[in-house]
């Protein structure tokens, strides 16, 4: 989830971990207690750690489970970045927040947080191969909270590319990648424009 400060990240995060599985362990990273995921999900799986300079987030790498992480990841400058990323590697799922203020942003963001490294070409390609979908949050002035863009991040043939599906300038959508396709077709989903 991406976003300014107070657009409703953490909101929309708590509200999309209602629809993990309750067979499938989480683990929850938090600086400060904000996602209160055992209280919104009673019965499901779920082990928190309080990050701070005991217990850092690579760590997270260690552990056999689907990720949530909030609030110091998304000030962290240093190889933290690179161990979600390594994380992602292992099959290991994730939801967290960012600041952003587009979608197609967010690798050029996440490599900025890294810090100086040698690495750039391929962790740029390993945030389009292991991260799937970015949704951004806006708040307006009368606090109002809307999804106003999401997109796909894909690294296919070596090539990387940011498909919008959706934004709130109401742009003709670009062609779904055919695996995104087939992940929604697994899921029962010809037309991801339609709505219920």
């Amino acid at each position: 989830m991406a976003g300014s400060r107070h657009a409703g990240k953490t909101e929309l995060l708590k509200y999309l971990s209602t629809f993990i599985p309750a067979n499938e362990k989480v683990g929850v990273y938090e600086d400060n207690q904000e996602i209160h995921y055992r209280k919104i999900n009673p019965g499901k799986k779920c082990a928190e750690f309080f990050v701070d300079e005991k217990f850092h987030i690579h760590r997270l790498s260690e552990r056999d489970c689907g990720i949530i992480l909030t609030g110091h990841f998304v000030g962290v400058r240093g190889p933290e970045v690179l161990d979600l990323l390594n994380s992602l590697s292992t099959g290991a799922s994730c939801m967290t927040t960012i600041h952003l203020d587009d979608v197609r942003g967010l690798p050029d963001r996440m490599y900025n947080m890294l810090g100086s490294c040698d690495i750039t070409e391929r962790f740029i390609n390993n945030i389009y191969k292991y991260i799937d979908v970015g949704v951004l949050v806006e708040c307006d002035a009368k606090e109002r909270r809307r999804i106003t863009q999401m997109a796909f991040y894909d690294n296919e043939g070596g090539r990387n590319t940011c498909t919008v599906l959706y934004d709130r300038e109401g742009k003709t959508p670009q062609q779904i990648p055919e695996d995104y396709q087939r992940r929604f077709l697994r899921y029962g989903i010809e037309n991801p424009y339609q709505t219920a």
